[in-house]
């Protein structure tokens, strides 16, 4: 991890001897990188299997990476690298702002990033010229098989550009890029026709999504998290009709932030669904009703496929929930035990 905690300024010689490491991780925080050269910074980032950048705004003063550095790693990246994943993240004081990546031209970029396994792209901006060429670039070809773009301007992201490369990822994530009616639309008309994903986030409103084509799609999916979203009753119920018949492939279910609908969902329906999955998380303990929190843990104490149950992603205390003194002592022993 490069950050500001050295006590010394890197220069090339320290970069040529990190070199011979192979790296198997490198993140890239805030640090003074002004003495070492474009080159040894593109070699080093290249020569890692994965990297992290975690940038700060262009107006924040600690920026380790200025445009010819980034357009240099960018331009190994497309041609002689060992990377598998790369993210790059920013982060400003100011609400807002995103790390500009609109210098870098079209090709390099496009050439770059198709070049991974694994691309995270957060809070970054992008002109369309240059979205069009790395999705055209995917729909030929393309390393990409985990995909996120989170904390993005939905208005800078056309969903339409995704139709011919869906069926090419299995991990897709909009964590953070809350997408408008018409985008989550019709990113879900595509994906009822061609699904390969393992693994979605989305955020936005899909009770404006019909409840059939919302079941269908996220029954094919084996990782669902719907954080922040809004989704109805009658949806999740139908989602979990599906998995208590084992119609679905839905292992882990996420749904911090999204309890509107899961409120009023049937406890019996709910508590035998949740069982039969590995993981299922939820933004809190008083999220679930007193006659949710009984049923799931009666449904528990008969046997369960639960290995996680969360709140706000930290395993969940089960003293800790409000409705968890209504649960029969012998039950619940029998519940956690299981």
């Amino acid at each position: 991890v490069l950050n500001n905690n050295f006590d010394f300024q890197f220069d090339d010689l320290h970069f040529e001897s990190l070199l011979h490491l192979e790296l198997s991780f490198l993140k890239v925080g805030n640090i003074d990188l002004s003495n070492v050269s474009d080159e040894y910074v593109a070699k080093l980032v290249n020569n890692s299997k994965e990297c992290v950048i975690d940038q700060w705004s262009a107006n924040d003063s600690d920026n380790s990476l200025d445009e010819k550095k980034i357009e240099s790693i960018l331009s190994q990246m497309g041609s002689k690298t060992r990377l598998e994943s790369f993210e790059l993240s920013s982060y400003s004081s100011t609400q807002g702002n995103k790390f500009d990546l609109s210098f870098v031209p079209s090709n390099i970029l496009a050439t770059a990033f198709n070049n991974l396994e694994s691309l995270k792209l957060q809070s970054v901006n992008l002109e369309t010229s240059q979205w069009k060429a790395i999705f055209d670039t995917m729909s030929v070809h393309s390393k990409v098989k985990h995909l996120y773009l989170e904390h993005l301007d939905p208005a800078t992201v056309d969903v339409n550009m995704f139709d011919s490369v869906l069926s090419k990822l299995i991990g897709l994530s909009f964590n953070g890029t809350i997408l408008k009616d018409k985008q989550l639309r019709h990113l879900m008309e595509s994906l009822d026709k061609s699904c390969n994903l393992k693994t979605i986030r989305l955020e936005g409103d899909l009770t404006k999504i019909s409840t059939k084509l919302v079941t269908r799609v996220l029954n094919q999916i084996e990782d669902v998290n719907l954080s922040y979203s809004q989704i109805g009753t009658d949806q999740l119920t139908e989602i979990f009709k599906l998995i208590i018949k084992g119609a679905s492939k839905i292992k882990c279910l996420t749904l911090f932030e999204a309890e509107e609908g899961v409120k009023d969902v049937d406890p019996k329906v709910l508590a035998t669904a949740v069982n039969k999955l590995e993981s299922f998380s939820f933004s809190g303990a008083s999220d679930l009703s007193e006659d949710q929190t009984v049923e799931m843990f009666k449904e528990m104490s008969k046997g369960t496929n639960l290995k996680y149950l969360a709140e706000h992603g930290v395993g969940l205390a089960v003293n800790g929930m409000e409705h968890i003194g209504a649960v029969d002592p012998e039950t619940l022993a029998r519940a956690v035990h299981n």
